[in-house]
């Protein structure tokens, strides 16, 4: 299993990313039921400290305070990569360069909507 998201879920993956706050991480739970909701397998591995989706692994993000967790936008670029698309931005701040990515990845899928 990859992190390629099939038609049938893609719209359903780009809303449920779009709920998700940019700049803030999340439990790893929380982000593989996310995943596991558009049709990958993701798996929190407490014990590596990242979210397994195949072989692709995604690593708890350190913040400031609180706990670590995931961060949507690696989550984000790793589908970009998975797809295999050259989705690039040139917004700066989180919030900004992740609607930008989110709308693009959209594009690139053939879905219209204004994520940001």
């Amino acid at each position: 299993m990859s992190l390629l998201i099939k038609p049938p879920y893609q719209d359903q993956f780009l809303e449920l990313m779009n709920q998700f706050n940019p700049s803030g991480v999340y439990p790893m739970a929380a982000v593989a039921e996310t995943l596991c909701a558009c049709g990958l397998e993701a798996v929190a591995d407490a014990d590596g400290g990242c979210l397994q989706v195949g072989e692709t692994k995604i690593n708890l993000r350190d913040v400031e305070w609180g706990e670590k967790g995931i961060s949507p936008l690696h989550v984000l670029c790793a589908v970009i990569d998975a797809h295999g698309f050259d989705i690039s931005t040139r917004m700066s701040g989180t919030g900004f360069r992740y609607r930008d990515l989110l709308e693009k990845l959209a594009a690139m899928w053939g879905i219209k909507k204004n994520y940001m």
